[in-house]
């Protein structure tokens, strides 16, 4: 969605967002970085994501809307009892998968309001619905996790507690005493949150072209330093400010030109702000920047990119980040001495080890995929390097990413939430009418996204995700649906950030976005052996969506955001077929028609969008639908014979504004309703008979917990250096 098409508020999220991902695009080189951007927009954009899937025709608080709207009470407002009274009576009815999805949603809020109602809620769901394995599978989890005294790490047992919803995004960790925490409010605008209390106070408004993506309270808790991306015409520049916690008074202490930053941490003398700034081919550096004097200089420089924010030891002897480059495998940990400016691998395993934070005694805490799932574990540290081997401390762990851990222990960290579906519904498109949409899955609910319809119109691929931990291989999974039998099978094929699936002409295989993006790869669908049909070579950006051409030897996407070109898979050569005009740029999805002769494209102006038809040999460009303004519009497909263009619009006023899928002839005239109109519709494909659609419905949503009650105490025999600081006054 353009960010000019959200409210003031909303929009100057998504400029913090598409800043973030610029400032990430060279130093976070995975789908992860891409995936939590898009959430973040998300999750600020709209508090109402997850609700109502409304086509023409239903009626208000069906079955699924009490689901989905009792979802929207406990995620977004922690309206928990009114969330029950929904659950309960959407547990009630008719159609079992949302009736068992409600007892699990049901089970969460009541463990809000009284362990033994959670309790029964999951006990009934286990009884009743045995026809739902994978849902009954997650209650005995959450059962397990209530009962079973294996899955406490201390006596008494941990506690996981869920804060808020979308009204607050945590950018830094957790003041000294541990009471707030430094992010964006609903506005996107710089504020704290008192732990508490969940009073929020707003610290420094912003302009329409300034965002902040980085932000630390200081050892006295008096200050606040954060990174601001200011952007003009030539770009976005980075500006380090720091903050008065009592007043609100921002100053500058830092202005430059970089690929991205964040904040590392502050001196434990208050005097200097440590930042790090990332370099322009993967390497970066640790500066300090003198509060007082403006004046900055590297204290360390770092060979490898770093993925998320480094953390700075609470001696300020050590910075801890997490190690990757592009093309490998796993993530690793590192540690940058700032004495002497050494950098070290830390914790270095075939498994993906990230997300490192200290603890108040000198120990790291990182998250891990080494037992199979994601877990937390703990390194104990003396002299820099690791002591023993690293213990496990919490078995499991729903964790998205961290926002920080706060001296007492309690870790406060993103979790993901809300219904994300592939969803399936019959054209008619004589009588423009659509059934009602109805969810493709029936193994893994919830993590399903970017349907892909077969040559042969009966079966779907689409992207399920299997792992909170997106770096890990397994964590995403490519399934094939067959729309008529209802049969799903897996392609055994590992995938960590496969996106935007397409068949190959053949039907024999399915090629697919992976690598950031950065590489289209493919999957034989019977054996899931994969090789690489393109790769970014230098500059070039990520690849949009891409189409096979009939003939199934080349592919064609976009280049640029103004051109359209074709690849020849035997011999890698690309070739420019379309450019857009001086002053606009092509929106991501395009669409080749079924007979490889023209390709439809949405082109954005200053005055809106238009839906072209252009040639790939020589004739003219067709414009055949305009919108004004702000306006939304996503292309669907072809109709068979290549007579229409199918095409999503909505209007400007937030994700969840009803999406209609129109039918635009090509040769001119009025488009056409199909009959479907739904909100937060996207990935929108239309079958190659006309017959039916597939789309992704439902927004992710990302909520704030705590965990605490899990730290083990630290060894007796530690002996820990005494506090210094090596890098000055």
């Amino acid at each position: 969605m353009p960010s000019a098409s959200l409210p003031h508020g909303r929009r100057r999220l998504a400029i913090v967002r598409s800043i973030a991902q610029v400032a990430e695009r060279r130093w976070a080189s995975n789908l992860l970085a891409m995936l939590l951007i898009v959430a973040n927009v998300v999750l600020a954009a709209g508090a109402g994501a997850g609700r109502q899937a409304a086509t023409q025709g239903q009626t208000a608080r069906t079955q699924g809307q009490l689901l989905r709207d009792g979802i929207h009470k406990m995620e977004d407002y922690g309206d928990y009892r009114g969330a029950v009274r929904d659950l309960e009576l959407a547990s009630q009815g008719r159609d079992r998968q949302i009736a068992a999805r409600a007892l699990l949603y049901l089970g969460d809020a009541q463990e809000h309001l009284g362990v033994a109602e959670a309790r029964a809620a999951y006990q009934k769901l286990i009884r009743e619905y045995p026809d739902q394995p994978l849902i009954v599978a997650r209650a005995r989890e959450r059962l397990n996790r209530l009962h079973d005294p294996q899955w406490r790490a201390l006596p008494g047992g941990e506690i996981i507690r869920r804060l808020w919803g979308a009204d607050f995004t945590p950018l830094g960790p957790p003041s000294p005493n541990g009471r707030a925490l430094p992010g964006l409010n609903r506005d996107g605008e710089l504020a704290l949150r008192d732990v508490t209390s969940l009073e929020i106070r707003r610290l420094a408004a912003l302009s329409e072209n300034e965002a902040v993506t980085s932000a630390l309270l200081s050892p006295d808790g008096s200050q606040v330093s954060s990174v601001w991306w200011v952007s003009g015409q030539a770009g976005a520049a980075c500006e380090v400010r720091v903050s008065q916690v009592a007043d609100g008074r921002s100053r500058t202490i830092d202005h430059r030109e970089a690929e991205g930053a964040s904040v590392a941490g502050w001196t434990p003398d208050g005097r200097g702000v440590l930042v790090y700034f990332a370099g322009a081919k993967g390497t970066g550096e640790i500066d300090r920047i003198e509060v007082s004097s403006q004046t900055s200089r590297v204290v360390a420089t770092l060979p490898v990119p770093v993925f998320r924010s480094p953390a700075l030891s609470p001696d300020g002897r050590f910075i801890v980040f997490t190690a990757t480059a592009f093309g490998r495998s796993d993530y690793d940990i590192s540690i940058v001495d700032l004495a002497t400016g050494r950098v070290d691998p830390l914790v270095d395993h075939p498994a993906n080890d990230v997300f490192p934070l200290w603890t108040a005694d000198g120990r790291v805490l990182f998250a891990s995929d080494r037992a199979g799932r994601l877990g937390l574990w703990l390194a104990d540290l003396a002299t820099g390097k690791v002591q023993g081997q690293p213990q496990m401390v919490s078995r499991e762990i729903a964790m998205l990413d961290p926002a920080g851990l706060a001296p007492d222990g309690t870790l406060y960290y993103r979790r993901e939430e809300g219904l994300v579906e592939v969803m399936t519904s019959a054209l008619d498109l004589r009588a423009g009418r659509a059934s009602v949409p109805a969810p493709i899955a029936r193994r893994v609910q919830g993590i399903n996204f970017f349907p892909s319809w077969a040559p042969d119109s009966r079966r779907v691929a689409y992207v399920s995700r299997r792992g909170q931990l997106l770096l890990s291989a397994g964590a995403s999974a490519l399934v094939i649906a067959n729309t008529e039998g209802g049969q799903e099978r897996d392609v055994t094929v590992r995938l960590k950030d496969a996106g935007v699936p397409r068949w190959s002409p053949d039907g024999r295989s399915i090629a697919f976005l992976t690598a950031a993006a950065a590489r289209i790869d493919r999957a034989d669908v019977q054996t899931g052996e994969t090789d690489t049909l393109a790769a970014a070579q230098g500059k070039q950006g990520p690849f949009p969506s891409f189409e096979w051409t009939p003939d199934g030897q080349a592919l064609i996407y976009t280049r640029e955001s103004r051109r359209v070109v074709r690849r020849d898979l035997r011999t890698g050569r690309e070739e420019a077929l379309y450019e857009a005009q001086e002053g606009r740029r092509l929106l991501w999805k395009l669409s080749l028609s079924h007979d490889g002769t023209r390709v439809a494209v949405g082109e954005r102006h200053e005055n809106g969008t238009e839906l072209v038809v252009a040639p790939l040999t020589a004739g003219p460009r067709l414009t055949i639908l305009s919108r004004g303004g702000s306006d939304g519009m996503e292309i669907a497909g072809w109709s068979p014979g290549d007579a229409d263009v199918f095409v999503v619009t909505w209007t400007a006023g937030g994700p969840n504004v009803p999406r209609t899928l129109l039918r635009v002839p090509v040769d001119g005239g009025p488009a056409s309703p199909t009959g479907l109109v739904v909100p937060t519709m996207r990935d929108v494909r239309v079958s190659p008979d006309g017959l039916r659609v597939a789309f992704t419905q439902g927004w992710p949503t990302r909520a704030i917990y705590a965990l605490t009650n899990f730290l083990p105490p630290p060894p007796k025999a530690a002996v820990r250096a005494p506090a210094r600081s090596p890098i000055g006054q």
